[in-house]
């Protein structure tokens, strides 16, 4: 969709943060890898401070929906040592079947009291210089923001019987 090669901004995105992975984003990652999921998948305790920041982010961006998936201060994710475990060479290498929430950065979406959804900048200084944001596919991005808000509903209730996997 957006993604061409990472000039490295050091944004939140593949480089500086961690992305949130639902379980079915994460099975296609498998199939496609072909990696065990203890290999890419983080299931360890957040930091305070990143649990503070979830809490404390506007009630309308990810951040409040991730915090409201954590249990027991723990939160399904790819690794990341300062990057993404799928940032190599500096581009994705599971660009086809990246997670939801990679997809739609830098954008979020608003449920408006109507109903009506609008697609708006995650960031108000998003510093990605491959993103075109003048370009914006907003039909797409409406589109995963539901998919995301679905998987966080399945993500709520199958996470416990995902995890045997993970231990």
């Amino acid at each position: 969709m957006f993604m061409l090669e990472c000039l490295k901004c050091k944004s939140h995105c593949c480089v500086g943060g961690f992305a949130f992975v639902g379980i079915n984003d994460a099975k296609k990652i498998k199939k496609f890898t072909g990696l065990d999921y203890k290999e890419f998948l983080d299931y360890s305790k957040l930091s305070k401070k990143v649990l503070k920041m979830l809490k404390e982010d506007d009630p309308v961006l990810e951040g409040t929906l991730r915090y409201s998936l954590v249990k027991d201060g723990r939160l399904l994710r790819i690794k990341n040592d300062k990057k993404c475990f799928f940032f190599k060479n500096g581009k994705c290498s599971i660009y086809s079947v990246r997670p939801k929430i990679c997809r739609i950065y830098p954008y979020w979406c608003v449920k408006l009291i109507s109903g009506r959804i609008k697609v708006i900048e995650h960031d108000s200084e998003n510093t990605c210089a491959i993103c075109d944001v003048d370009n914006v596919d907003e039909t797409e991005i409406k589109k995963l923001f539901n998919d995301i808000l679905k998987e966080a509903k399945y993500y709520e209730k199958h996470i416990d019987e995902f995890l045997r996997y993970l231990i």
